[in-house]
């Protein structure tokens, strides 16, 4: 006697939503790192940190170096040094880094991509290995008259990082 179609269905249902969440229960115990990746303590994890030092630098009103940009926002330019150290790697991405801006985080502006016309070399997509560092900069349009600023790192993965303002 055949089972109804109604209950066949429910039941292929179930087995697809089994195998689904064991795919990814095994996914999360495979990979511990979390999702949205924020800056830390240094120091927290075996000896292992990430030194980032940087400078900044205001360009000044954005719109004498970008003519699409409305009166307003300024250029500042962060020259970083990124040194790994005791980490397998590092992930370098622009999209990784903000600037906080007056407790307001920016995302890197388009204009990163400009700045080897002003003799910067730009922070480009790098996988940075244990002992390794690398030099870049990103552009940040923020709103003129800021009071602080300092610096994010937003990947996938957490570290222990170390900001030092030179």
């Amino acid at each position: 006697m055949k089972k109804p179609f109604f209950k066949r269905k429910v039941v292929l249902l179930g087995i697809v939503l089994l195998v689904i969440m064991i795919a990814v229960v095994a996914s999360a115990a495979n990979n511990p790192s979390t999702i949205s990746g924020t800056s830390k303590s240094p120091g927290t994890s075996q000896n292992k940190a990430m030194k980032i030092s940087y400078t900044v630098v205001n360009l000044g009103d954005a719109s004498q170096w970008d003519p699409s940009i409305a009166p307003g926002s300024a250029f500042l330019v962060v020259n970083m040094t990124i040194h790994n150290q005791g980490y397998d790697t590092f992930s370098v991405n622009p999209f990784y880094f903000k600037a906080v801006v007056d407790n307001v985080a920016y995302s890197y502006s388009t204009y990163s991509y400009k700045l080897g016309d002003e003799g910067y070399t730009r922070l480009g997509v790098a996988s940075v290995l244990d002992g390794g560092t690398i030099t870049g900069a990103l552009a940040f349009e923020v709103p003129q008259g800021y009071s602080q600023v300092s610096m994010q790192y937003q990947g996938l993965r957490t570290y222990s990082i170390d900001w030092i303002r030179a």
